[in-house]
Parts: C-alpha cells; structure tokens; sequence
C-alpha cells in the first residue's frame, strides 16, 4: 500500500528535522572564538575582571589555585562583575564543563545542545500551527538556515539559551491564548519568561511583547488571584537577581557610558536615515527573507526584502476570515518584529548605532521565520487560480534565497584564530608540560579553562615574554600569542 498525501507530509516534517539536526551539530566544520565568547569561558570558571587581585604579587601560580575559582559562587561573582548578564547560561556551562570537560568542542556543544531544543520547540509550536503540512518542514529548515540562529548555534555566547527560553514563553502564552489562562500555564509562561531573562537582558524586548499580546487577548479571564499570583511570583526571582547584583548592573551601565563617549566623536554619522535602513535590514534577517544579504549596500533591495514581510501579511490576512488564524498571524508578526522596533528606540535614545546588532535580534529570529512561512502556508489553503502563480513566486523570493545563503555560510571558511590559549592548554596536556611561561595572569586563567581538570601545571608570569614557553619532558616547545584575552 502506497503513502498517501497525509503520510507522505508528516515523513517531510520528520526529516526536516533530521536533517535540521545533522546540520546544526554538524556545521560548521572548524570551530574558533573571539572575545566575547573568551568572556564567556571565563566566568563560567569563576573568573572576572577582579580575579588578577586575589594573585597579585605572584610570579608563579599553580593551576589547582586558580581551578579553586570553579565553583557556584565564584560564577555568580563573576557573572555579576562582568556586568551580570547572562547569569542562568554561564553557570549551565559551568556545570556542563564540569561533566563533559574543557575542550573547545565541549564548550560549542552546549550551544548546540540549546539549538536543538529551540529546534525542537519550533517543531511543535509549528505543528500546532501548521499540523503535519509540507510547510511545517519547509519551516524547519528555513530556521536552520537562518544567519542568526545558525550563528548562534555554535556561539559560546548566551543568545541561543535565550532564544530557547523566548520561545518556550511563546509557546506556553501561545498555548495559554488556545486553552484558556489556568495558572498551571500562566505559571509556566512566567517562569519561562525569568529564565529568558536571566539569560540574556536583552530577551525583556520579545517578553514584554507576549505578556502585552497575553494581557490584551485575555482580557478579564486572566485578571484572576490565581493567574496574578503566577505572573507575580516568579517576577520576585528576577527583583531579588536584580537586588543582590545591583553591582553588576552599575557596572553594565558604565560600560554603557563608555561606549557613548567613544563613539561621541562619531555622531555626525548617526542619523534617523541610518537607524531605518539598518533596523529594516535586521528584521528582514529576522524573517530570513534573505535576498537581502546578498545585495545589502543597496537601498531598493533592503526595503523590497522589507516590503516583502508586508506583503506576506496583508495578503495572508486578507485571504482568511478565521478569527484563529488572523491571531496567529497578529501573534508571530508582532513577536517577530519587535525586535527590531526595540532596538531602533534604544538606538535613537543612544545616539549612537551600538544597540543594532545582529545578535541582538536572536530572541524573536523564531517567531518571525515561523511568521514568514505561516503567512505562505495561510495564503496557501485560500487562494486559487492566479492567485496561486502569485503564491509560487513570493514562496521562491522567501525560501530560495535562504538556501543559497546557508549553502554560502556553511561551507564558509572561520575567520582566524584570535586567541590560541585553547592549543597551547591542548599542548600541555599532550605534551604533559608541568610548567609554563605567560605575559600576564589573563593568559593564565584563559588557558585554565581549556585544561583537563586533572592536568596540574604551574604559571610563571614573565612581563617581558613575547610566547608562550612550555617545559616539557621532552624539551622547551614555544607558542606565538595571537592576542590578549582581555
């Protein structure tokens, strides 16, 4: 018995996210980091930018010293000195780094690891939308393919873990709107939303626009003791993180001033003109309409990619007259590009153009690629005769684009190495060196958190060395520094 048309779509969907899987753990093929990511490592050790102090004075360190810095607290100090941002992703990889070890291709896999929960988070918020319909796989891979998304999957940064927990908050205010406000979901939804948080600062944009979405289709249902209890009581977990890191967050403020004092000297360059341009060129990013990264100097092609999100929405809500349906689309739109409406208002606030930022945009990049590809699949199921013609050729600008682009990332050379801490800890493992020569204590904590935790070696700081010298059994072996890690 052959498969029918059901069955044979369900398989698609299947295999799309397969193959969405493969690709994320897969690629990309070589892997380096740059200095956010060495940020990252280190406070996920318990390193920050105080912890030189506590050895001040010292021309030799031994390694079970600073490994002494591996703990919770340490961490969260870290965390907060930092800036306090990303507090919930720093110590999951601590933990994580604990269990599996320090190499670099441990330190990838937790992002990856996260990238295939949103992956499989997008699955179902998709299936609910879409069921077990070609688009729901087409939806799949478009996400994979996304720059964003497919960057931050292999990024030891924060944004991925973010993205996971922006979406589930959508998924459960999504399933909250479906099913009606019960506080088991408005719990879930709030709980999801301090974990975004707490991930990343930044995901308060996406937040802020599910909880508005959420109090203004509820309405009077969700106004109940209950319900208020569970969007209030996990609030009281971030009023406390807040409290306890009031430190950290003066000190993301300072860094703030310091950024519009370096960048004052620019400011004939900023202008209402550019803030537009490059806001419309991130959220046509954000829903991977990327016949925009192949032509981005261009005006035309940055507000065709944009008009094109228009399009997609005015014409998919113009074909349907279910209410349902009209929501869903209202629900991913609003998500998707208020990211980029956020970021443009702090930008203009600024003065400056720092706050647009690719990355930035990660926590809503799910919701408007799931967006781009609902609005197709509703236009879809309504549309007939010449209509159709009209569909196939928006469905080609859409998803055409987002395979030649990944195809192009994918097989993408990485940029050079900048920092090279994590070969020189390989070579002292591999080489069992028992001692070696640094520049400053920084090169010492880097290299710290690339080591075997069993691996002891001792740190002698030499001011004046312009490599890294490694004693080993067999000899002296030298390293070039490829850059300070702070």
């Amino acid at each position: 018995m052959g498969l029918n048309t059901q069955s044979l779509s369900k398989l698609f969907c299947y295999a799309a996210l397969v193959i969405g899987v493969l690709l994320v753990f897969l690629l990309p093929a070589q892997k380096v980091i740059w200095y956010d990511e060495s940020i990252s490592v280190l406070c996920s050790k318990g390193i920050s930018y105080g912890s030189s102090a506590q050895f001040s004075g010292r021309d030799t360190i031994l390694s079970g010293q600073v490994a002494e810095l591996n703990n919770f607290s340490d961490v969260y100090t870290a965390t907060v000195r930092d800036n306090a941002n990303s507090f919930l992703y720093n110590i999951g990889l601590h933990w994580f780094t604990d269990l599996f070890g320090n190499t670099l291709t441990v330190y990838t896999v937790f992002s990856k690891l996260l990238a295939l929960c949103t992956l499989l988070a997008f699955f179902v918020l998709s299936r609910r939308l879409m069921g077990y319909h070609l688009f729901t796989g087409v939806a799949i891979l478009m996400l994979v393919a996304n720059g964003v998304f497919f960057g931050m999957s292999h990024e030891v940064r924060a944004y991925m873990m973010g993205m996971l927990f922006s979406l589930l908050t959508g998924l459960a205010v999504f399933r909250t709107l479906r099913e009606g406000p019960r506080p088991g979901k408005v719990l879930i939804a709030s709980l999801c939303a301090v974990a975004a948080i707490l991930c990343h600062f930044l995901s308060v944009y996406i937040i802020i626009t599910l909880f508005i979405f959420l109090l203004i289709v509820g309405k009077r249902k969700l106004f109940s003791v209950t319900n208020i209890f569970a969007m209030v009581a996990p609030a009281l977990i971030l009023a406390v993180y807040f409290y306890k890191a009031l430190e950290g967050l003066k000190i993301m403020q300072g860094q703030n001033n310091r950024i519009a004092t370096k960048v004052a000297g620019t400011a004939s360059e900023f202008s209402l003109g550019k803030v537009v341009t490059e806001s419309l060129r991130l959220m046509s990013l954000d829903f991977s309409i990327e016949l925009v990264s192949f032509a981005s100097q261009y005006l035309l092609v940055i507000v065709a990619s944009f008009a094109i999100v228009v399009v997609l929405f005015g014409w998919a809500f113009k074909v349907t007259k279910d209410s349902a349906v009209r929501l869903n689309l209202l629900f991913l739109f609003c998500t998707g590009i208020s990211g980029g409406l956020f970021l443009a208002a702090l930008c203009m606030r600024s003065g400056h153009m720092t706050a647009i930022y690719g990355r930035y945009h990660s926590f809503g990049v799910p919701f408007a690629t799931l967006f781009s590809v609902y609005a197709l699949y509703v236009i879809s199921q309504n549309v007939m005769g010449r209509g159709r013609y009209m569909h196939m050729l928006l469905s080609m600008l859409v998803i055409i684009p987002s395979v030649f682009y990944f195809a192009r990332v994918a097989n993408a050379l990485p940029a050079s190495d900048r920092y090279n801490q994590n070969k020189v800890a390989d070579a002292i493992a591999g080489n069992h060196a028992d001692r070696v020569v640094v520049p400053h204590i920084r090169h010492a904590f880097l290299i710290q958190c690339f080591l075997p935790q069993e691996t002891n070696v001792a740190y002698i700081i030499d001011s004046t060395a312009t490599q890294f010298t490694l004693y080993t059994p067999s000899g002296v072996q030298k390293m070039n520094i490829l850059a300070d890690p702070e």
